[in-house]
């Protein structure tokens, strides 16, 4: 699988905040961005096949976003709880 190919698999996901994509042989690295927080994640993909790596690509993304979205609500309970 090319760089080509896994930034095609990221476009396909609806994430384009990635830096830092290298291959490893069966194996890509690089670095997610979150869009909503200063958050950034390290991660592995397994090079298999397309339809494995898109679904790691999503589930990768879906924590980020969960994340995301328990800082969220983190800060909003304790904007709530000071009024």
């Amino acid at each position: 699988m090319t760089l080509v190919e896994i930034k095609d698999a990221f476009f396909q996901c609806g994430f384009p905040f990635y830096k830092h994509l290298s291959i490893h042989g069966c194996q890509a690295t690089c670095t997610l961005y979150s869009i909503h927080s200063s958050r950034r994640k390290d991660i592995v993909l397994n090079l298999t096949n397309k339809a494995d790596l898109l679904h790691q690509i999503a589930l990768e993304v879906i924590k980020l976003y969960c994340h995301d979205l328990q800082t969220q609500e983190d800060q909003y309970v304790d904007r709530i709880s000071t009024v």
